[in-house]
């Protein structure tokens, strides 16, 4: 399979853009799953691998804001999935 690197490049900086104006005012991605954990990983994975193909550290602010922002979240057990809590009724 070939691909055009004109339309790759073309096609990643459109997924960039819409990962960046899909996050909230105070500049990150609010999900509905874990606080948003998921979707942050996700971001900074995409505009990593993005700034990779470029060969730039143009999403590097934006890419160590999330990584802080994953590890300021993580649960005690290492992890950022829901906590029973969130399903249990309150007795």
């Amino acid at each position: 399979m070939s691909v055009d690197p004109h339309s790759l490049m073309r096609t990643l900086n459109a997924a960039r853009e819409r990962l960046l104006a899909a996050r909230v005012p105070a500049g990150y991605w609010q999900g509905e799953l874990s606080a948003s954990a998921l979707s942050t990983a996700t971001a900074v994975g995409a505009l990593t691998l993005l700034d990779h193909a470029r060969q730039t550290e143009a999403s590097g602010p934006l890419i160590r804001q999330g990584l802080a922002w994953l590890a300021e979240h993580q649960n005690a057990d290492g992890g950022w999935g829901c906590r029973l809590h969130f399903f249990l009724p309150r007795l």
